[in-house]
């Protein structure tokens, strides 16, 4: 499930395209779901009659024969595993949140005396309810000693970028007023001054936030057969990223050695609005076959992003100096551009027997490639961003399957399982994600409890600084993300 891998493999620290990336995680989401459509591994497109739909295919609002109230909770548990310069590092944290929340509304329509009841337009039902279609949270931690560069190197290029006096106050010129990096004799080109033996490095990234829709939707149920359904969602991204590196290490003098401690932090906050379409069909030729349809319309987003940026290090066991620490000033910038993310084309089919239970099954198509960046201030913000987009994202065939088993009435069980594929071309990474889940429900008169259990793990690199020579650290990462879904619902 993709609300389970929020904050999909690819990084800006890992990709040089910094809002494609952006791009691609707002991109990677799931339709809005209850407990039991997550245990069924979301195979909801023909399914109906359960308030996912009214994220998923509206159509199956039609389904309905009396109106229904629930909500969901959810309890996640986020870990990793990293490595870096041969060294592993674990991290974990855990988090409680709604994630859905609905209503749906039967207006069964009045037929004429003698008239079939069975045959035209049956009801009209219309429905509302929130939906979290992205979980952001995710916590990475790695550790290890680096021969190769230093922070520092990082800064030396900033450096280098000057025509003359650094700026007061920034992160190249407290990196020079802490000695970290110097000018040379005889040369205007400034270099680390840290020394390459026991360089410790350690960075610690915590994300937070999810995506999320609210849907206004509507179903018609037509002779018992067809069904058609549209919804309109008002969409919502928040998104926060804080990264904090860490260096130690020593500086060498000519007559004496002095250690340091060096932190540098980044913020990446990002809020966004926006909205799509979603129209949805279902035919059910008789009571055990169902066919299903959705297409959902392009998000479209408007997305203000702030970064926050600075440094500070610590320098102390020099005997002919204090100790000292110095720090940058916070240095902040703001942005606001515009999003497309790909339509959604969805197929589904499902079995039922009365007596056992149902099987379902989903294929899903996405074009990553299709997303786009848009900018008011300048049409050529976005040019090479576009062009990396088209050039590096791909088609993704999605497929989802699952199972409910009537059991012991009134208690049912279920399983599902999803594929994922990667949207990336040629990725030397297996980024597809593969979804297990299972769960139960309780049915009883009005009363219905379900609970599901989903587990998903991802891949991915990230690095704390990049270089222009291209010798980057990388940290590989395994994040998995576990969660327990609780849905209470009623029926009125």
């Amino acid at each position: 499930m993709i609300l389970l891998i929020a904050g999909f493999a690819v990084n800006k620290e890992a990709y040089g395209q910094n809002y494609s990336v952006d791009a691609l995680r707002f991109s990677q989401y799931q339709f809005g779901s209850t407990a039991r459509l997550k245990s069924l591994g979301n195979a909801q497109t023909a399914v109906g009659g359960d308030l996912s739909s009214l994220g998923g295919n509206p159509a199956g609002l039609g389904l309905f024969t009396r109106s229904e109230f629930s909500l969901t909770t959810e309890i996640m548990q986020y870990a990793s595993e990293s490595n870096y310069f041969s060294q592993s590092t674990n991290a974990s944290r855990g988090r409680f949140d709604l994630n859905n929340l609905g209503a749906v509304f039967v207006v069964p329509m009045s037929k004429s005396s003698g008239q079939d009841p069975s045959s035209g337009l049956i009801s009209f039902n219309f429905g509302l309810g929130y939906n979290k279609t992205n979980d952001f949270g995710n916590k990475i931690r790695f550790t290890g000693i680096n021969p190769q560069n230093s922070i520092a190197n990082f800064y030396a290029e900033i450096a280098n970028s000057y025509s003359g006096t650094l700026d007061e106050g920034s992160l190249e010129d407290a990196a020079a007023q802490a000695q970290l990096i110097g000018l040379p004799s005889n040369s205007s080109n400034y270099i680390s001054a840290t020394n390459s033996a026991n360089r410790l490095q350690d960075e610690v990234l915590i994300r937070n936030g999810s995506q999320s829709e609210f849907n206004l939707a509507a179903g018609l149920n037509i002779g018992n057969k067809f069904y058609l359904g549209t919804s309109v969602g008002f969409l919502g991204i928040n998104y926060t990223s804080d990264n904090t590196f860490t260096e130690e290490g020593s500086i060498s003098y000519p007559d004496a050695t002095e250690n340091y401690n060096t932190n540098y932090y980044q913020q990446f906050k990002s809020k966004g609005q926006g909205f799509n379409i979603k129209l949805g069909a279902i035919f059910r030729p008789n009571q055990y076959t169902r066919l299903g349809a959705t297409a959902q319309s392009p998000n479209w987003y408007t997305i203000d992003e702030t970064y926050t940026e600075s440094n500070n290090t610590r320098l102390t066991d020099n005997p002919d100096f204090e100790d000292m620490n110095v720090r940058s000033q916070n240095q902040s910038s703001d942005f606001t551009y515009g999003l497309k993310t790909p339509a959604k084309f969805s197929l589904g089919a499902a079995l039922f027997e009365s007596k056992i239970g149902f099987i379902t099954g989903d294929v899903e198509f996405v074009d990553y490639s299709s997303m786009e960046l848009t900018s008011n201030d300048n049409a050529d913000d976005f040019v090479e961003d576009n062009r990396f987009i088209v050039n590096n994202y791909k088609n993704a065939l999605n497929y989802k399957a699952g199972v409910e088993i009537k059991a012991l009435s009134p208690l049912l069980l279920r399983g599902g399982y999803s594929f994922t594929e990667s949207p990336i071309e040629n990725s030397d990474m297996d980024l597809n994600v593969n979804t297990y889940s299972f769960g139960g429900g309780y049915r009883r008169g009005n009363i219905s409890i379900d609970i599901a259990y989903l587990t998903s793990s991802i891949n991915s690199q990230v690095s704390p600084y990049k270089l222009d020579n291209g010798i980057n650290p990388v940290a590989t990462s395994k994040s998995s993300r576990n969660g327990i879904f609780i849905t209470i619902g009623t029926r009125f």
